[in-house]
């Protein structure tokens, strides 16, 4: 997509999904608020102009929302209900039985639907003194509602019997630390049984199950860190998706999708600032509240929505081997004349960022520069292990990558060619005095028995 009002094209797609077939629902924001559908190979299908949200449920029904009305399409298209009126709509929500749930804004109330749509029970919340400026709600599969309140999870029954808070202004397990205006801007996912709710003051996660505190975990951490509390700038997470794996999706301030385990071990990054393939950008009005919106489908295809640049972006889980590592190696060094190092670190920076982004940690990388003091993770210890010598390069393949399955290697600098033996050679750096030649180099990729790229 880019920006245009043409079928196909965005301007500020605001939310994603995937049906269970993979087709794709963009909500198109400026684009007389418009709801575009696209097939699994993301070939336009059909359009809907005025559309507030929308939301599918597990039969690949579409829910639409538009003003006080609320109509339900069957994945060709069709209308098979009209529901109204309502007052505000702030959430759609859904069970394991395809009940529907109904958050009103303009009148406190929950309305709850079978799944063919008959009326089965309404309440209104009471005691509520900061839900409205939020559609934090979420429905898990028994049909148990919760509610953000403040610093506190209203829950209920699917019936609108009370059932005890959850949280609480506090540090301690399950309680959380509002903002300054009082407001806890909670965006919760159910996944199952397990409640996720992202605090965004102290960018933690929080696991609720079964009625009871689970853990928590920081959305800071970096690769293979675990919880790096005290980091610099909040990210103001979003939980924007967990898939059928329980991998749990947080944007954030800095244009990328983090991708964590469900206990909060980070596997993998997903962009960054920019306007390449992979890259987001960031408009002002959202620098403070990044709520990148992101969809996965039953195939592992991760969707993201690029507000900024119009467009929307997928991505697929590519799984790593059992014990994959990697080589980078930024070659020629800060020698007198070289005007290309500056662009050669660049280069090698970025393919470190790239393998951590694809599920590589520090650990799994094997970093050669002259620049040894480098820091790319903001952990306390530089990210480069050696400089790039001969002794050092045939070292990490023979001896630390003996034992890897997998072994990708990445070199960046001057190359040349030697007439005289007619050999390839390769510039290490200012410490090493003479060229690394292309046989050198092969003796060392012989002696492995893996797959190496």
């Amino acid at each position: 997509g880019s920006d245009s009002d043409a079928d196909g094209m965005f301007r500020r797609p605001r939310k994603v999904a995937r049906d269970s077939s993979g087709k794709l629902y963009v909500l198109d924001n400026l684009n007389d608020s418009r709801l575009q559908k696209f097939n699994a190979n993301l070939g336009f299908v059909n359009k809907w102009a005025g559309v507030d949200d929308f939301a599918l449920d597990s039969r690949d029904y579409i829910y639409m929302v538009s003003g006080d009305t609320l109509r339900v399409y069957s994945t060709g298209g069709a209308l098979l209900k009209t529901l109204a009126p309502f007052n505000e709509i702030i959430y759609l929500g859904f069970d394991a039985t395809d009940r529907l749930f109904v958050l009103e804004h303009g009148i406190p109330r929950v309305t709850v639907y079978d799944s063919a749509w008959n009326y089965q029970a309404s309440w209104i919340l009471g005691g509520h003194s900061n839900y409205l400026a939020t559609s934090s709600a979420v429905v898990d599969s028994s049909g148990r509602v919760y509610i953000q309140d403040g610093d506190v999870i209203k829950r209920y029954q699917a019936d609108g019997t009370p059932l005890p808070d959850w949280g609480g202004n506090g540090t301690g397990p399950g309680q959380f630390v509002s903002w300054i205006d009082r407001m806890l801007t909670v965006n919760d996912v159910v996944f199952g049984d397990v409640l996720y709710v992202t605090e965004r003051d102290t960018d933690r996660v929080h696991r609720f199950r079964n009625g009871a505190f689970l853990d928590r975990w920081h959305t800071l951490a970096l690769p293979g860190d675990g919880d790096t509390t005290g980091l610099p700038e909040s990210q103001r997470p979003y939980l924007a998706a967990v898939d059928a794996q329980k991998r749990v999706y947080i944007s954030g301030r800095r244009n990328r999708v983090r991708q964590f385990t469900e206990d909060g071990q980070l596997l993998a990054e997903i962009g960054e600032a920019g306007f390449g393939p992979g890259q987001f950008g960031t408009l002002p009005e959202y620098e403070s509240n990044t709520r990148t919106t992101v969809a996965v489908d039953s195939n592992d295809r991760v969707t993201v929505a690029d507000v900024a640049h119009n467009r929307v972006q997928a991505y697929i889980n590519v799984p790593l081997a059992s014990n994959p590592k990697a080589i980078v190696l930024a070659g020629g060094g800060p020698y007198p004349g070289n005007s290309l190092w500056g662009a050669t670190q660049a280069m090698a920076n970025m393919a470190y960022n790239t393998l951590l982004y694809k599920g590589f940690t520090p650990d799994m990388i094997q970093y050669l520069s002259d620049d040894i003091d480098l820091k790319l993770t903001g952990r306390d210890v530089p990210d480069v292990d050696a400089v790039p010598t001969k002794a050092n390069l045939a070292d990490a393949i023979t001896n630390w990558a003996s034992d890897a399955d997998e072994l990708v290697i990445y070199m960046t600098d001057h190359g040349g060619y030697d007439d005289g033996s007619a050999i390839g050679t390769f510039r290490m750096s200012v410490s090493e005095s003479g060229s690394l030649t292309a046989s050198e180099l092969g003796g060392w990729l012989d002696s492995l028995t893996i797959p190496v790229t």
